[in-house]
């Protein structure tokens, strides 16, 4: 290993009672701490442990914390499709906008399958149209678009309303968060 330069992980050589005093005091300075947080805090200490032994001592020291956090959990609505290209989500993320990259995703409600998934180095709506052209003629065409209210999104809009027709609901706008569901 050291030939490629890589070493071996090292953990901290810390008991458990030891781990749980200190997991307890950062635990009544930062109540809302979760294990993330938790794990930096301890690198920050100099205290680096296997994450499992971090999930069992918060258990140990913390588990009614632990259970409220559980039941914050976001929830997506549960709903159901009827078969392939009913229904398609499309959406963008734009986390990595400052390096240039937004991605843009299209996603068949019924299966989830990835009709569309690419990274681009722009947010236009050409671009998107572009890339969901290229699902259609991959998939076929979908019944109904899901989509958030967006600009980069009138392209996709204004396809499906000529493909599909304008009354019949061709295209669904609504907040980012409701384009994507979980089942």
């Amino acid at each position: 290993m050291r030939m490629f330069g890589l070493s071996k992980l090292t953990f901290s050589d810390i008991s458990d009672d030891d781990l749980d005093r200190v997991v307890n005091n950062i635990c009544h300075d930062f109540p809302q701490c979760g294990e993330n947080m938790l794990k930096q805090i301890l690198s920050g200490k100099g205290i680096k442990v296997q994450r499992v032994r971090l999930r069992d001592s918060l258990h140990r020291v913390d588990s009614d914390e632990v259970e409220r956090r559980k039941c914050g959990r976001l929830h997506r609505r549960v709903y159901n499709v009827k078969c392939p290209n009913v229904l398609w989500h499309v959406d963008t993320n734009h986390k990595l906008v400052r390096w240039n990259f937004v991605i843009f995703g299209c996603v068949d409600g019924f299966s989830r399958l990835y009709v569309a998934l690419k990274c681009l180095n722009n947010n236009k709506a050409n671009t998107l149209l572009q890339c969901f052209v290229n699902g259609v003629q991959a998939y076929g065409l979908p019944s109904r678009v899901r989509s958030d209210n967006g600009l980069e999104n009138v392209h996709i809009a204004q396809f499906m309303i000529e493909k599909q027709g304008q009354e019949r609901g061709s295209i669904i706008t609504g907040k980012s968060t409701h384009s994507q569901s979980e089942n």
